[in-house]
C-alpha cells in the first residue's frame, strides 16, 4: 500500500491514483527467487532490480538452509532474546514470522553473494533506470539514514539530481522527500529553504493536502523564515512545479 509523502498529516485524503504513479510499489512477498529476479533484472528490467534490493537488505540475517533457520527459531524462544534486547511473546511471534516469511526468497540466495552489497548495487541498478522508488530509497539513504556503504556514496549527487528532475515535473513524493532533505544541513548540500518551502507546498497542492501558511507567507510551524525576496523565488518555483505536474499527473494542482 502506498505511503503519504513525508511531512502530511495522518488522516489526509490524498488521492490514490497519483500517489500510484508518484511511487511506484513492487508488490514483493519473498515468493520470488533470486535467480529468476536476476534474471530479469540483468535485461534492464527496474522492477525486478528493486525487488533484489527489497529481498537481499532482509536477509543479512535470515539463515539460507531450513536447519540453520529452525535452529535461530529455537535459540530465540530459549533465549527471549532478539538481537541482544529481551523480547516478550508478541515480539518473537513477530519475528519468527518475518523469518519464515523472508526464508523462501533468501534460501535461493548462493552463498557466496554478501547481501548487503547486492542489495546496494541492484539499488543503484534500478535509480539508474530513473524508478523513481529506487531513487528516493537511494537518496535517503545517503542523506537520512546514513546507511548507504561507501562504494555507492559517490553516486549521491547524480542520484540527487535525478530525484530533483522528478521533483521538478511535479512528483509529489519526490518533492515532499527532498523538502525535508533541503531543510537541513549535510556536509556537502547546504540548506536551501527556498525549495525546501516550494516543494512542500507544490507537493501538497498536486495531492490536494492541506497547507497553512502565516500571514508573512512562511509555512505555519516550519523551523525556518523566508524573506519576502526568498517568498517570491519559492512561490515561483512552486507555480512551475504545479504547472508541469498538470501534464506529468493530469488532476494534480491548482490551474495558474
Amino acid at each position: 500500500m502506498s505511503q503519504p509523502p513525508d511531512n502530511v498529516a495522518p488522516g489526509t485524503q490524498l488521492d490514490p491514483q497519483i500517489l500510484r504513479k508518484a511511487m511506484p510499489l513492487a508488490d514483493f512477498r519473498y515468493d520470488e527467487a533470486y535467480p529468476d529476479l536476476v534474471r530479469l533484472a540483468e535485461t534492464g528490467d527496474s522492477m525486478a532490480a528493486y525487488k533484489l534490493w527489497l529481498g537481499l537488505q532482509t536477509c543479512a540475517h535470515v539463515p539460507r538452509d531450513r536447519e540453520a533457520l529452525e535452529q535461530q527459531k529455537n535459540r530465540v524462544l530459549e533465549t527471549r532474546v532478539i538481537d541482544g534486547m529481551a523480547a516478550n511473546d508478541e515480539w518473537i511471534a513477530n519475528h519468527i514470522r518475518d523469518l519464515e516469511q523472508r526464508f523462501p526468497f533468501c534460501s535461493t540466495v548462493p552463498a557466496e553473494v554478501d547481501a548487503r552489497a547486492a542489495a546496494y548495487m541492484w539499488l543503484t541498478k534500478a535509480a539508474e533506470a530513473g524508478f523513481v522508488t529506487a531513487l528516493l530509497d537511494f537518496v535517503s539513504a545517503i542523506y537520512m539514514t546514513q546507511a548507504a556503504p561507501p562504494e555507492v556514496i559517490p553516486r549521491h549527487r547524480e542520484m540527487l539530481e535525478r530525484l530533483e528532475a522528478a521533483a521538478v515535473d511535479g512528483n509529489p513524493v519526490a518533492l515532499s522527500r527532498l523538502s525535508i532533505i533541503y531543510s537541513k544541513d549535510h556536509p556537502d548540500l547546504p540548506r536551501d529553504y527556498v525549495k525546501a518551502q516550494a516543494y512542500i507546498i507544490a507537493s501538497r497542492e498536486i495531492l490536494s493536502a492541506p497547507i497553512s501558511l502565516g500571514a508573512d507567507g512562511n509555512m505555519v510551524g516550519a523551523a525556518w523564515k523566508l524573506s519576502t525576496g526568498e517568498l517570491v523565488q519559492a512561490e515561483a518555483l512552486r507555480a512551475q512545479i504545479v504547472r508541469a505536474a498538470q501534464t506529468q499527473f493530469p488532476r494534480a494542482g491548482i490551474a495558474n
